[in-house]
């Protein structure tokens, strides 16, 4: 007997359906199914065997009522034997049926009469085996009602059952179970480890959905290679084997996922296609039809299409948790189209999902129905039945503690009461959802992967609208004001987490208004925040209240355009575009703190970038006379903290020093680099040099866990992107991403005492045609845990850099007179600025210090 799985786990969700069950008290044999995944089966010799067999049959037909009818006369037959087991066996196979129809009220009291029967039987081996499934299917009966802890509860008592009985398959089903409620808890990593044991143990074999679970979880995480290569151990697994042929369809799911995940639309349609093409029921391609709706464009005809393809299918589906989600994916997917959801289907769908959510007892699919409802109604302005429907949505989630569900909700009822004129009440509202996100950090993610949205839909507006709404008045209190830019500040963290798909910092911070009112008293902090019609900005002066600034943007897609071919025109070495465009943008965000900054004696200008202003240097920006430079030094920073951060002390500098001046990977030479590494060499005595071949990644790493380096310095190519894995530099032998460079760099750091105080990155680039890819920047800066990240935007004429870089060590290494290291980069771009050959901002402006600039 071959057990049959629907899959949903997680990303890819995988479904345990266990297989229904032959066992009897008499006459019984102790056999395994063929299958490597089924459950040991016990059969009997006496007459309800056959009406159990005839019941498996249905049920893997998908026949489950018929199957329900068949159990029913076995059952009375064990009842007249007085045969315990027997008959706690049939309740089993009877809830296992009742449960694919969403009869969750007759699972649960089939499960309790099984329950009562086996603890009045008689110890036994069929005993023990009945009881192991009867905890197994109550651990699905709890995930489908929302109850993680209790679901691995059960879950875990029935492997430890599976264990004592030798049953290593059953034992691994329920560990896989217990995964899954970790996962629905959000304790990611507990899971992995769960399943890393799991697969330790498989090893030799091949169980496919141990590897995709296992997979998934990675997804799940952030860790897309390893991701990737269990998954397509899955894949390849069953394709080798004719047992797991229904698994090819979630197999193809989850790595359309993962591609997804990657932004590889083409990827991810064909997988989802394959997905669909292969799905073995209804369940499997609705819900491959469901992603595929995902990643398509709704104002194009074919999402519509898709969408019409869709609409059948989901009313046929069995009643079941899995069933209300794909109902409520549906209705969310017509909710993002152009067109005014006029029609009652989508109302219907809300509504039939939220009747099925309460059968089911599902409190979080409720609580999810319900504000997706409100939602409707808010698109259709019916303000009063918004509002109640979304608070009814908040009750539940409040009480239920799914701050994933409620954040979503108190964003939208803040939209509500905005559309309502009641500020106070929205401001209130926002600043609810704002700390629920706080809270999850990176756990953001809805009560279903089915519902998940992306960060830039459903996180970052949330932190716009919010500040937008505090600072909508032409002198926001000094309350306001700290409010907002602790918002926008959260805002910059989350991203970065997003990022890497992991909490940042894990340093202890501290706060840059401590360092500019008492040790740095001629730096200021500068926080310009794009919003949709206006730029805010908000300046922190040493010793001073914040103060306030409006710029008021007439056409944001013009002003979008402008930022963008700013950043693009500063990579041209000629340009005459750059000059206007620079000065243009300097009259938006900081002609109007001109005035403030020239009377507080301001030498050093601190920068927390929003958007699209990232990727812009601001030492390049244009008063009409000077560039900022000429006035500042400048750095930037990711967010309102820094780690511990100091001055190199006593400038006893130590370096390491690596880059490659030989062609590599397909990259061009940097022909400058030896020059670049001995100058360096020439001003800071006690350094050790990598070059070429000898800059390896493992030999890096030797260097920095045998001798800590305040000062890294690697001359060779990398690349910025708003994707941490394609984030990376170029040693002689492989590519380091962020996170395996952030490993690297960290091998010899035990405390903040050895942290590396620069790491410079003379030869980078950000992603061309990547608008965010300075968050690949800033990603590098926090996960390396250096104090300050010294790299360039885009690549500069390697000659250049060498000049930069032997004014700028020179500047540091100064004994007689000590500047900060934001001081010494504009030193060395003034150098730059003076020439002759390279006074053009394309040269100089490319390298931007980030973190601790002191």
């Amino acid at each position: 007997m071959i057990k049959r799985t629907l899959g949903w786990f997680l990303l890819a969700l995988l479904l345990v359906i266990l297989p229904i069950q032959q066992i009897g008290a008499k006459d019984t044999v102790l056999v395994r199914s063929p299958a490597a995944n089924s459950t040991p089966v016990i059969q009997s010799k006496n007459q309800p065997q056959s009406l159990i067999e005839r019941g498996r049959l249905l049920y893997e037909a998908g026949k489950y009522a018929e199957a329900i009818a068949i159990l029913q006369p076995a059952l009375a037959q064990y009842r007249d034997q007085q045969d315990l087991v027997g008959m706690a066996m049939v309740f089993n196979n009877l809830a296992l049926a009742h449960q694919q129809l969403g009869q969750n009220d007759l699972v649960a009291d089939n499960l309790d009469r099984s329950f009562t029967l086996i603890d009045s039987a008689p110890q036994s081996e069929a005993r023990q085996i009945v009881l192991a499934q009867a905890s197994e299917i109550k651990g699905k009966l709890e995930l489908e009602r929302g109850r993680g802890q209790q679901a691995w509860q059960e879950w875990e008592r029935a492997a430890i059952y599976y264990q004592s009985l030798g049953n290593l398959t059953g034992r691994i089903r329920s560990q896989l179970g217990q995964a899954q409620a970790l996962q629905s808890l959000g304790y990611y990593r507990r899971a992995l480890k769960t399943l890393q044991q799991i697969q330790a143990e498989q090893s030799e074999q091949k169980n496919p959905l141990v590897w995709r679970s296992l997979g998934n979880t990675y997804l799940a995480i952030g860790e897309l290679e390893r991701a990737e290569s269990a998954l397509n151990n899955s894949l390849s697994y069953i394709q080798q084997s004719d047992v797991y042929q229904d698994e090819v369809s979630a197999a193809f799911l989850s790595l359309g996922n993962l591609a997804r995940s990657r932004q590889d639309t083409a990827k991810a349609i064909d997988y989802y296609q394959q997905a669909i093409a292969t799905a073995p029921n209804l369940t499997a391609e609705v819900r491959a039809r469901l992603n595929l709706v995902k990643i398509s464009n709704p104002s194009k005809g074919d999402y519509q299409e898709q969408l019409r393809q869709i609409k059948p299918l989901i009313f046929q589906l069995p009643s079941n948790r899995t069933t209300v989600y794909a109902k409520l994916n549906y209705a969310q997917s017509i909710l993002k189209t152009d067109a005014q959801p006029r029609t009652t289907s989508v109302k219907t769908s809300l509504q039939t999902a939220i009747a099925e959510a309460r059968q089911l007892e599902d409190l979080a699919a409720e609580a999810y129905g319900l504000k997706s409802l409100g939602r409707f109604y808010e698109l259709q302005q019916q303000w009063q039945q918004a509002q109640e429907t979304t608070q009814q949505a908040l009750l539940i989630a409040q009480q239920i503690n799914a701050r994933d569900i409620a954040y979503q909700g108190e964003w939208q009822l803040g939209r509500i009461y905005q559309a309502q004129q009641q500020p106070e009440r929205a401001i209130a509202v926002y600043q609810q959802a704002v700390e629920n996100l706080q809270s999850l950090r990176n756990d953001l993610v809805a009560v279903d992967s089915e519902v998940r949205f992306t960060f830039r839909e459903s996180i970052e507006p949330i932190y716009r609208e919010y500040v937008s709404l505090l600072l909508d008045s032409p002198k926001p209190t000094e309350g306001n004001l700290i409010a907002a830019r602790n918002a926008i500040d959260s805002l910059q963290l989350a991203e970065l987490e997003n990022f890497f798909q992991a909490t940042c910092l894990d340093a202890q911070p501290v706060i840059i208004d401590r360092i500019t009112d008492t040790e740095d008293l001629n730096t200021a902090v500068v926080y310009p925040i794009v919003l949709k019609d206006r730029f805010e900005i908000i300046l922190k002066l040493p010793q001073q209240p914040l103060r306030h600034y409006t710029t008021p943007i007439a056409d944001p897609e013009r002003t979008e355009r402008i930022l963008v071919r700013l950043s693009q025109t500063l990579t041209q070495r000629n340009s005459s575009e750059t000059l206007p465009l620079s000065q243009l943008v300097y009259s938006w965000i900081l002609e109007p703190a001109a005035s403030d900054l020239a009377n507080s004696q301001i030498e050093t200008l601190i920068f927390v970038l929003d958007s699209s202003l990232r990727n812009i240097p601001m030492a390049a920006l244009y008063d009409g006379k000077q560039y900022l430079v000429e006035k500042y030094a400048v750095a930037i920073t990711p967010g309102l903290q820094l780690i511990q951060p100091q001055a190199i002390a006593n400038r006893q500098l130590r370096a390491l020093t690596a880059g490659l001046s030989e062609a590599r990977a397909g990259f061009p030479p940097l022909q400058f680099v030896n020059q670049e590494l001995d100058k360096i060499q020439s001003q800071i005595a006690t350094s050790e040099q990598l070059l070429n071949r000898s800059f390896t990644n493992e030999a890096l790493r030797a260097k920095i866990a045998q001798l800590p380096f305040p000062i890294v310095h690697l001359a060779t190519h990398g690349q910025f992107s708003s994707q941490a894995e394609d984030t990376f530099i170029l040693t002689w032998d492989q590519r380091l991403n962020v996170n395996q460079l952030s490993k690297l760099l960290q091998a010899g750091s035990q405390n903040a005492e050895q942290a590396i105080e620069l790491l410079v990155l003379s030869a980078c680039e950000t992603l061309s045609g990547d608008r965010r890819a300075a968050l690949g920047l800033a990603g590098v800066a926090v996960k390396a845990g250096a104090r300050s990240t010294l790299a360039t935007l885009w690549r500069v004429n390697d000659e250049a850099t060498s000049l930069f870089m032997g004014q700028f060590y020179q500047e540091l290494a100064n004994q007689e007179r000590a500047v900060t290291k934001a001081q010494a980069v504009r030193k060395a771009q003034l150098s730059l600025l003076k020439s002759d050959r390279f006074k053009q901002p394309h040269f100089w402006s490319s390298y931007v210090l980030v973190g601790n600039w002191l």
